[in-house]
């Protein structure tokens, strides 16, 4: 089975941007280091992290931030520190409207007499 590592990343992101959480989790790779870079240069994250995985004397989950952990070895972490703004808004992903159910717009200077209908819809469901 084939994944897409990006698509991958930017799906956990859009996730937690959508509940409003301040970090992402995900296992860490060159490429999406690289990415996180990207994204962290162009304002869109706070920043990120390299790190491991540890577990507390409690036995709760933690992460452990080593910005010289080698990612050729095993469980190694990239946190991703989310970006809102001062109000609490989205900055990476913004909510969008729902597509428009409806005829595709016109070009300028294209009348409703001479836009291409599409298929299955008749003259009378355009009236």
């Amino acid at each position: 089975m084939m994944t897409d590592p990006i698509a991958d990343m930017l799906t956990r992101l859009r996730n937690a941007n959508r509940i409003e959480r301040p970090v992402v989790d995900m296992p860490a790779t060159k490429l999406k280091c690289r990415v996180a870079q990207v994204l962290k240069d162009e304002g869109y994250i706070q920043d990120y992290q390299l790190g491991k995985p540890v577990t507390s004397k409690a036995g709760a989950a933690d992460f452990q931030a080593d910005p010289n952990t080698d990612l050729s070895q095993a469980h190694v972490v990239l946190r991703v520190f989310l970006k809102y703004g001062p109000e609490g808004e989205r900055v990476f992903f913004k909510d969008r409207p729902g597509k428009q159910a409806g005829p595709p717009a016109l070009s300028p200077g294209q009348s409703a007499q001479t836009s291409p209908r599409r298929p299955g819809h008749s003259d009378s469901q355009h009236q």
